[in-house]
């Protein structure tokens, strides 16, 4: 596991070794790799790569439970080129050092792989070989200077097979910043990361970004759990509970609950708490970590060995006691204006939770955050740029206030949302009335977006139940069916779309759950209600 010299430049190699593992079949990660996932085509080759030597026809695809990839004869070559893309001016002024992963997953086989990386120079920079009758992902280091060198340049993979079949999944290429933080995210909303990610129950904080296989750490906090077993800012995770991370998928959908590392952490801390652990890893989980080009393991103690609640209050005391502290804790914060802070949706949620108790001890302190907002925002057109956001927010406390309070000052305000809601409408791509984010237009090349009209028709819809006229629902209904993927309709999976482009790609998120509470809060298209839920 020492330092290897290939051609003159610096490369560390390190194993992971284990009896199984399954590999994710996300998009293909942003160096345009792939991994070796089963293709639609039995017959293909892996994405990207092309025949050096040997037979396409040898080639053939395994799939075993959620494991898949294919099997490579012995005497195969084969190659692909790649473009190692050069930083952007974020990455460029994000300051530390980008050092180099490239990595290589084969199941017991009994040939060997070969897997090189070469520069545009046609020089390796990067090797890996596998050992027979082994099962793991290995991974090659690539020092910072050299890579320095290659960002911006075309390179050359090359996997040769030798002394038998291989069984592999994929082939992964990673470049990690040194200091990881948030001076390297990217969009937080709708985006693919960078973004953090926050292991809350063990002590520490990474940055997550899609189709990585290396989650990097950010933050440790003292006297936690990561503290404790010596995990460090900057170390690099590889593995879990001495499975490999898999190719991380941050896309919204079903992918995010199974493939993300979020996902992968949350699993091993259940899995730390159940009954079934092996005595001495009994609530631990084990972080397999890069630092200074090995592999340590490291294992974090979950602080509360207790059953997981249902986080029903009524039914589970350990819920009862979260909920009352937390609770307690919005009573604690209210600010003396009435707010929470000065972002409208957090007070809106901490008034309509504190609502949701049905507690009168709370009554003078709802009343103050709605005054706080009747105050800030005395007409619809000062909630600002996400003012259909924010403003439906309101909109829906006012309504729920207005039904428990019988207090009519805020059924003005609602008439004002409303009618600044209709005049903000503009024809979409698709040749009806869509909203944006404001009154200033629609984003996306006039596609709009379904999200803030999602909450604005919950609003209208307990609004109707105070007395209020409205008809968003009526004039918005055809982009609403437009952007809804109907499980009638060819591909049709029953979830709301970021917007028609994007209805029948398996996204969902909280459009479709406030669509679905508009559908029965009105009492109207069952189908679609139900097709959401």
């Amino acid at each position: 596991m020492g330092l290897i010299i290939n051609n003159g430049y610096p490369m560390r190699l390190f194993a992971i070794f284990l009896l199984c593992f399954g590999v994710t079949k996300a998009t293909p990660i942003d160096s345009k790799l792939g991994d070796f996932s089963k293709s639609k085509n039995p017959k293909a080759l892996p994405v990207g790569w092309r025949i050096k030597e040997g037979k396409k026809a040898d080639i053939k695809v395994w799939e075993q439970e959620e494991q898949s990839g294919f099997i490579l004869p012995t005497d195969l070559k084969l190659t692909r080129t790649i473009n190692f893309q050069p930083l952007t001016e974020k990455e460029s002024k994000a300051g530390g050092e980008w050092t180099t992963f490239l990595g290589f997953d084969s199941l017991k086989s009994p040939g060997k792989a070969q897997l090189t990386l070469s520069d545009d120079q046609n020089k390796i920079v990067a090797s890996i070989l596998t050992t027979p009758s082994k099962s793991g992902r290995l991974w090659a280091e690539i020092s910072p200077e050299k890579t320095a060198q290659l960002f911006g340049k075309k390179l050359t993979l090359q996997l040769a097979i030798s002394g038998g079949g291989v069984l592999s999944q994929g082939v992964h290429l990673c470049r990690i910043n040194s200091k990881p933080g948030k001076h390297l995210f990217g969009r937080s909303n709708g985006g693919l990361g960078p973004d953090k990610l926050n292991a809350g129950s063990l002590g520490f904080s990474a940055m997550t970004e899609h189709a990585q296989t290396i989650l990097p750490v950010m933050e440790v906090r003292k006297r936690l759990a990561a503290d404790k077993a010596g995990l460090k800012p900057g170390d690099r995770i590889i593995e879990v509970n001495r499975q490999p991370l898999p190719i991380n998928d941050l896309k919204p959908g079903w992918d995010w609950f199974h493939h993300s590392h979020e996902a992968t952490l949350g699993r091993a801390v259940l899995a730390a708490a159940s009954p079934q652990r092996r005595e001495d890893m009994r609530n631990i989980v084990e972080l397999g970590v890069l630092r200074k080009g090995k592999l340590e393991r490291l294992h974090l103690k979950v602080p509360r060995a207790m059953n997981f609640s249902n986080l029903d209050p009524g039914k589970d005391k350990t819920a009862d006691v979260l909920h009352q502290d937390l609770i307690a804790y919005l009573v604690k914060n209210q600010r003396p204006d009435g707010s929470w802070s000065r972002d409208p949706i957090r007070t809106t949620f901490s008034a309509l939770a504190l609502m949701a108790t049905r507690d009168t001890q709370h009554t003078k302190r709802i009343k103050k955050a709605v005054d706080y907002l009747l105050n800030r925002y005395p007409e619809a057109e000062k909630f600002g740029n996400l003012g259909f956001w924010h403003s439906a927010y309101a909109g829906i406390l006012y309504s729920e206030y207005y039904l428990a309070s019988g207090d009519d000052r805020v059924l003005g305000r609602m008439q004002d949302i409303r009618d600044w809601a209709l005049t903000g409408t503009h024809t979409s791509k698709w040749g009806m009335p869509a909203l944006g984010h404001g009154i200033g237009g629609l984003p996306y090349g006039q596609k709009a977006l379904i999200a803030p009209l999602a909450h604005l028709i919950v609003f209208e819809a307990l609004a109707k139940r105070c007395g209020m006229k409205s008809k968003i629902w009526e004039e918005l209904t055809p982009y609403i069916e437009h952007s809804w993927s109907d499980p009638k309709s060819k591909n049709g999976h029953g979830a709301m779309g970021y917007n028609a482009s994007y209805k029948d790609l398996g996204e969902f998120w909280s459009r479709s759950g406030l669509c679905a509470i508009a559908c029965e809060l009105r009492g109207e298209r069952p189908d679609m209600r139900d097709a959401l839920t």
